[in-house]
């Protein structure tokens, strides 16, 4: 049986028989009489290679044909009570914004969900979570299965955060599939997430004699040169510095109050807020020595900011020729921002400031810096610990060549 060009299983007869009561005579005596009658039936194979053999429930050819093809459209022609749907087919809708179910529910119940969550959402699902699932049934999807997939993407090297919030977005889309009665059971149900000792953090943060290394000599590449240099001595997120355009650049602080996502494209920072981070005038001159007359300062053709592969890769380069391993886990660019939290934390620089600098917030974290280092003394003594890394800069005959613009007119 063909239709639209695919090939549909074939119905066929099978007779039945049964007893009937009749009437017979004045006296209403009942007899017994056998009746005839036939249903329709089809044989079909599921994906794991097992035949069944299903009943129409129609008893002419005309109608029986109608019904499968009307199974086949709506995925019962295992004739299951829910609809047989491959998860790509299923996982379609989930984390657009116009049409995500979840979305959709927690907004219309005064819960907040930002279209930034959405978009990343889906990006996690399309890289992570889809090449795993999307050939498979919904209702074949094990826990087996589920638990499988986290070990590869542990093999994968993706941080144990990174994975759980995978499962956290996997959790979510099967408990709608079981909320719209298109499953029975959550697979997710019972799968335990990587443990994350919340005591330690997983990566290590780099040493003053590591920092010092590190940047005592030109690289390779400048432009990865001043992007790790920053970071060490502001603790700015790679997705931050990214973004960083020459405006931001003032006299004598950045102000941070925009990041680069790959899918999202420039957009606020993690917790939406500005803060200015205080500079020395060496690290200005040096963001200066490679920084266009406007726009985004690290970028190769100046609408899109360099790959932060880019970026690592040069840095586990520099990092190699001094017998320092890039890891991805212990050490790696986001431990610049760990150094520089650090540096602050042992030069006894009050939490709030900290907090408000490094862009971190806390239930009990007070205003007094919301505002951050406004003032004259705690830019001042914010530098003061950053020159006791004793850092200068390997590039600094090159860049006192005459700049072809004044940034200062710009900020």
């Amino acid at each position: 049986m063909i239709y639209n060009g695919i090939e549909l299983p074939d119905p066929y007869k099978r007779e039945f028989s049964r007893l009937v009561n009749t009437r017979k005579g004045k006296r209403n005596c009942e007899s017994k009489k056998v009746k005839e009658y036939s249903i329709f039936y089809y044989n079909y194979t599921d994906e794991m290679g097992k035949r069944h053999q299903i009943s129409t429930g129609k008893t002419t050819l005309k109608e029986s044909k109608e019904e499968i093809i009307r199974r086949f459209e709506n995925g019962t022609l295992l004739g299951t009570k829910n609809p047989q749907i491959t998860f790509e087919l299923f996982s379609q809708p989930f984390w657009v914004w116009d049409t995500c179910p979840i979305v959709k529910r927690k907004l219309r119940r005064d819960g907040h969900f930002s279209m930034d969550h959405c978009k990343n959402n889906r990006y996690q699902m399309e890289k992570h979570i889809s090449p795993t699932f999307d050939h498979l049934y919904l209702n074949k999807i094990t826990n087996q299965m589920i638990e499988n997939w986290l070990d590869d993407l542990n093999n994968k090297e993706l941080n144990y955060k990174t994975i759980n919030n995978l499962l956290g977005i996997m959790r979510q889309m099967m408990e709608e599939g079981v909320r719209q009665n298109l499953i029975t059971k959550n697979p997710c149900d019972g799968v335990v997430g990587y443990y994350i000792d919340k005591r330690f953090s997983m990566r290590n943060s780099f040493t003053i004699e590591q920092i010092r290394s590190l940047f005592e000599k030109t690289w390779d590449d400048k432009m990865s040169y001043v992007c790790c240099v920053l970071s060490s001595e502001t603790g700015m997120r790679l997705g931050e510095i990214r973004g960083l355009m020459v405006e931001q650049i003032k006299e004598d602080h950045i102000e941070v109050n925009y990041s680069w996502n790959d899918v999202q494209g420039r957009k606020t920072t993690k917790n939406g807020l500005t803060r200015n981070i205080p500079i020395t005038p060496e690290l200005r001159d040096l963001i200066l020595s490679i920084s266009p007359e406007k726009g985004l300062i690290f970028t190769l053709n100046g609408t899109k900011p360099v790959k932060d592969t880019t970026i690592t890769n040069v840095l586990k380069k520099e990092m190699e020729k001094r017998g320092m391993k890039y890891d991805g886990k212990k050490l790696s660019f986001h431990s610049f921002r760990k150094f520089y939290n650090t540096l602050l934390l042992v030069n006894n620089i009050q939490g709030d400031l900290i907090r408000s600098i490094m862009g971190h917030q806390s239930i009990d974290m007070t205003f007094h810096y919301l505002d951050n280092s406004k003032t004259k003394q705690d830019k001042e003594l914010i530098n003061g610990v950053i020159n006791t890394i004793g850092w200068t800069n390997p590039y600094k005959e090159e860049d006192e060549q005459p700049l072809l613009f004044d940034l200062r007119e710009v900020s």
